[in-house]
């Protein structure tokens, strides 16, 4: 009886580290990814409201600034806008852990309809170049220029082109404005 006691027991053990590990397969490791943007600085900031609206994107990349950094994003809309993250919170933290934002400095945060915030890669998975990945007719889709494949960024799925891997995703950290958003793998 012992022995069978172990046996479970080790069986459950088992059963919950593979659980545990095929939750977390859909986070992409492949490049590093790390971002904070302290919302109650940037309360208006576009990425900031669109975290509020269903099936809103922006893309973000950061470069450094005069010893601090600037954060540039992009709307489905195109419309594009700059943040300047002068803060000393913010400055401390990407001097510690340098700019690290996936393959090409470039994610997607957003909304999605049954997800809720998600991020993902900005760059094409399936082109070994990662090319930056375009939006598609003011929607919550992208497309790769290269291989034409078009993402639907809700499910992170390919919905047009041949089959391939779907969007690279980031771990979301954020509790609402005012608070920390973080996206790491």
């Amino acid at each position: 009886m012992k022995r069978t006691g172990i046996q479970i027991a080790l069986a459950i053990c088992c059963y919950f580290l593979l659980i545990s590990c095929e939750a977390e397969s859909y986070i992409s490791r492949k490049y590093a990814c790390s971002f904070r943007l302290y919302t109650e600085y940037h309360t208006t900031c576009m990425l900031v409201e669109s975290l509020d609206q269903p099936q809103t994107f922006v893309k973000v990349s950061l470069s450094s600034l005069n010893g601090g950094y600037r954060m540039n994003a992009t709307n489905q809309q195109n419309k594009s806008e700059t943040i300047i993250l002068s803060n000393e919170i913010e400055k401390q933290y990407y001097s510690n852990m340098g700019i690290n934002l996936g393959a090409k400095n470039l994610i997607i945060i957003g909304q999605t309809t049954f997800y809720g915030i998600q991020a993902f890669d900005g760059t094409c998975p399936n082109c070994s170049n990662t090319p930056e990945l375009s939006w598609v007719e003011k929607s919550a889709k992208v497309k790769c220029n290269q291989c034409q494949r078009v993402y639907d960024l809700n499910t992170s799925a390919i919905l047009e082109g041949e089959n391939g891997d779907a969007l690279m995703r980031y771990y979301v950290g954020y509790q609402g404005r005012g608070t920390l958003l973080e996206v790491h793998n």
